[in-house]
C-alpha cells in the first residue's frame, strides 16, 4: 500500500494510483508513435538513397483525397417530370 500525504481516503489513493498507470499507458503509447514515426523517416531516406544509386527518383507516397457530397432533400419527383 502506498502512503500519500495528502490523501485522507482510500478513494483518494486508489484514484491517484489509477491516474498514475493511466498516465503510464499513455506515455508508452507515445513511444511506440514516435517509433513508428522514426522508422518510417529512415524508410524514406534509405529509399531515396536506393533510388539515387540506381539513376532514378522516388516519388513519396501522396495523400489520398476523397471528395464525397451527400445530397439531402432533393425532390427526385420534380426532377423527373
Amino acid at each position: 500500500m502506498v502512503f500519500i500525504a495528502y490523501a485522507t481516503t482510500m478513494v483518494e489513493i486508489f484514484t491517484f494510483q489509477a491516474k498514475k498507470v493511466k498516465r503510464q499507458e499513455i506515455f508508452k503509447r507515445a513511444e511506440s508513435y514516435a517509433k513508428e514515426y522514426t522508422r518510417a523517416e529512415k524508410t524514406l531516406i534509405k529509399n531515396k538513397r536506393d533510388a539515387r544509386r540506381a539513376g532514378n527518383f522516388f516519388v513519396d507516397a501522396q495523400p489520398k483525397l476523397a471528395f464525397v457530397m451527400r445530397l439531402r432533400g432533393l425532390v427526385l419527383k420534380a426532377i423527373f417530370e
